[in-house]
C-alpha cells in the first residue's frame, strides 16, 4: 500500500481459527516468495456432552471482519470487549478486528464421538484470497473423523457491520449522559505528492515522532501539538461525542483506547443528527465496525487523564496515517505518576537513535 502507485485495497493471504488453517500453496501472489505448507492442519475442540461451554472469541488478524458460528449450536452471547450485556441468542457473530465476545454453547446436539465443524468466515465486504476457516469440535473425544456438518443457512448482508445495537444492552444500566464537546471525523483517502496513499482522519494523515511521546510532552505542559500528530483536546469536558463519518469503500473497525464508549448509532450513508439506540442504557464497548460509507456515532466519558489513541484496528489502515489522539484533561496529566520504566525506555531510545536513524517506513504505528 505505501510504495508509490501502490493500491490501497490490501488483501489477506489466509483466514485462521487459533492460528491453524490449510492452504493451497499454488494461490500465492505472484512474486511471493513465504514458506509455504500444504494442508498445515486445522484446529480441535472438544465439548464434553450434555455440559454447558463458554467460549471467549477474539478477532486477532490483521483487517478481516468474522462470521463465527458452529453447526447446528446456538451462540447465547453475553459479553461484548468485556462488558456484560443481557444474553441473547444468534446463530453467528460478528467480529471486527480487535472485537471480543464471549458466548455460551450448550452441548446438547450430538452424542459422543459426534463432530461439527466450527466456522469463522471473512465477509463478502473483506478483501482476502480466502475467506473461509473451519476447525472441528468433537463431543467428548476425537474419533478421527472429519465433520459432515452443514453450516446455519444465515446470508452474509455483505456490510461489514456489527450485529444489530437492538440486540445488545449492557447488564449495568447507564444511562446516556448530556455531551458537553462533540467532534465530527471524516475518514477519507489522498495521495501524496511521492504518489503514496494514505489514509486521512479529520483530514489529517497521522505521523509520529518516535522521539517525541505525546504524553510525556503533555505531562511536562507541552500541548501545542504538530498537525501532524492530530491531536483533540476535550479539555475538562466530561462527556465526549464523537461522529465518524465514512466517505470511503472500506468499513473500519473504529477503537478507544482507555475507554469502553456508548454506541449511540450506525449505518449506512450520514447520521439524521438525532437518534440514539437504546438510549436509556445504550451499548458499552470499545471496538465497534463503521459500515463503508456509513457513520458511526459514539460517546465516552472524559473521566480519567491521559491522550488516549482512536484509530481503525485495520493494521495497514493504521500504517497509512489512520490515527488520532485525544487529549483528556490535559492539566490533570500534569500530575501523573509516570513509571520509571517508561522514562528509562524512552532515554535509552532517545540515546540510541542519536547514532542510529530509524527507517520510519509508515505512519510510526
Amino acid at each position: 500500500m505505501l510504495a508509490p502507485g501502490g493500491n490501497p485495497q490490501v488483501f489477506s493471504d489466509n483466514n485462521l481459527i487459533n492460528g491453524k488453517a490449510n492452504f493451497n500453496c499454488s494461490s500465492k501472489a505472484a512474486g511471493d516468495d513465504t514458506p509455504c505448507t500444504d494442508n498445515a492442519g486445522l484446529a480441535k475442540f472438544r465439548f464434553q456432552s450434555g455440559k454447558t461451554h463458554r467460549l471467549r472469541l477474539v478477532n486477532s488478524g490483521s483487517e478481516g471482519v468474522q462470521r463465527f458460528s458452529i453447526d447446528h449450536h446456538t451462540l447465547t452471547v453475553i459479553a461484548n470487549d468485556f462488558v456484560p450485556i443481557e444474553a441473547y441468542e444468534t446463530r453467528v457473530v460478528t467480529l471486527g478486528v480487535g472485537q471480543r465476545a464471549d458466548v455460551i454453547v450448550r452441548a446438547n446436539v450430538g452424542h459422543p464421538g459426534s463432530a461439527f465443524w466450527v466456522r469463522s468466515n471473512l465477509t463478502a465486504c473483506t478483501p482476502a484470497r480466502q475467506h473461509f476457516a473451519v476447525a472441528a469440535v468433537y463431543y467428548d473425544e476425537d474419533v478421527g473423523i472429519s465433520p459432515t456438518s452443514e453450516p446455519w443457512d444465515v446470508p452474509d448482508p455483505q456490510n461489514c457491520a456489527n450485529d444489530d445495537l437492538s440486540l445488545t444492552r449492557p447488564l449495568f444500566r447507564m444511562p446516556l449522559p448530556a455531551a458537553s464537546y462533540t467532534h465530527d471525523f471524516a475518514i477519507g483517502l489522498t495521495v501524496n505528492a511521492s504518489n503514496v496513499s494514505l489514509w486521512t482522519f479529520d483530514n489529517v494523515s497521522f505521523r509520529g515522532d518516535y522521539n517525541a511521546p505525546s504524553l510525556l510532552l503533555a505531562r511536562l505542559g507541552e500541548v501545542d501539538f504538530p498537525d501532524a500528530w492530530n491531536v483533540k483536546d476535550v479539555g475538562a469536558n466530561a462527556s465526549v461525542r464523537v461522529v465518524v463519518h465514512n466517505n470511503s469503500p472500506s468499513p473500519h473497525p473504529m477503537h478507544l483506547h482507555g475507554f469502553d464508549f456508548y454506541v449511540l448509532h450506525e449505518g449506512d450513508g450520514p447520521w439524521d443528527g438525532t437518534s440514539v439506540v437504546n438510549a436509556e442504557n445504550p451499548m458499552r464497548r470499545d471496538v465497534q465496525m463503521v459500515r463503508a460509507f456509513g457513520h458511526l456515532v459514539l460517546q465516552f466519558d472524559a473521566d480519567h487523564a491521559g491522550v488516549w489513541p482512536f484509530h481503525c484496528h485495520v493494521a495497514w489502515h493504521a500504517s497509512g496515517g489512520f490515527f488520532a489522539q485525544f487529549l483528556v484533561q490535559p492539566d490533570a496529566i500534569r500530575n501523573l505518576d509516570i513509571p520509571h520504566s517508561s522514562v528509562q525506555l524512552c532515554r535509552d531510545w532517545a540515546a540510541y537513535t542519536e547514532s542510529n536513524v530509524p527507517n520510519q517506513i509508515d505512519s510510526g504505528l
